[in-house]
């Protein structure tokens, strides 16, 4: 049996505003993966951790780096057939004061460093699906943690990601499209969303699959 590894933030993990917690394990979309396909085949591991980022350096929340973290996360799950990783909403907060181009920097240095660590320390084959995910709206803005550069930021980096992916032989996602809905915060995902990205990333699997 083999890993599928979804490494993410909170639209991983699943928060749900309206509801002030998580959504249940059959409503987030590595929990749709999950039922979907036969657990004799594949094992889905949620990584997801909210604020999670690429590689920003927070004093106040060290444990948030995912470079820091991600070494230690796949040597725990191996052996891994298959790494997801969709994160970039968390690195476009307006402290952090990166543009697009350079949060898609970030999120590559990050993925090439899971590839050297998987290459090292695995012999099994793996594949890599890389999504862009779901762009911010007006209704995040209000505490200052996100202004208006970071909702452009947001629907900006999906080009980015996308140049990244096919140069580096990943597949990829987009998941800022109409059919990703997002819920009453304009940050994280609604049930449709969860729903769509997981309707995407089965398509991806299916075909890594044959």
């Amino acid at each position: 049996m083999g890993h599928i590894v979804c490494f993410g933030d909170s639209n991983t993990w699943g928060l749900w505003p309206e509801g002030m917690g998580r959504y249940d394990k059959d409503t987030r979309w590595p929990g749709i993966l999950r039922n979907t396909f036969d657990e004799n085949k594949y094992l889905i591991v949620e990584e997801g951790l909210n604020g999670r980022t690429a590689n920003e350096i927070d004093e106040d929340e060290p444990y948030l780096n995912g470079m820091d973290y991600a070494e230690a996360c796949l040597l725990s799950h191996r052996c891994i057939d298959i790494l997801i990783v969709m994160l970039g909403n968390n690195d476009i907060k307006a402290r952090y004061g990166k543009n697009a181009e350079q949060v898609a920097d970030s999120i590559e240095g990050l993925v090439k460093h899971m590839q050297r660590v998987l290459n090292e320390k695995q012999p099994e084959p793996y594949s890599v699906i890389l999504i862009s995910p779901k762009g911010l709206d007006e209704r995040i803005l209000g505490d200052g943690t996100f202004d208006e550069e970071s909702i452009a930021k947001s629907h900006e980096l999906g080009s980015y990601l996308s140049e990244r992916a096919k140069k580096a032989g990943w597949y990829f996602v987009d998941a800022d499209i109409p059919e990703v809905g997002l819920s009453c915060d304009g940050l994280h995902l609604a049930k449709s969303g969860h729903a769509k990205i997981a309707e995407m990333v089965i398509e991806i699997i299916e075909q890594i699959s044959c």
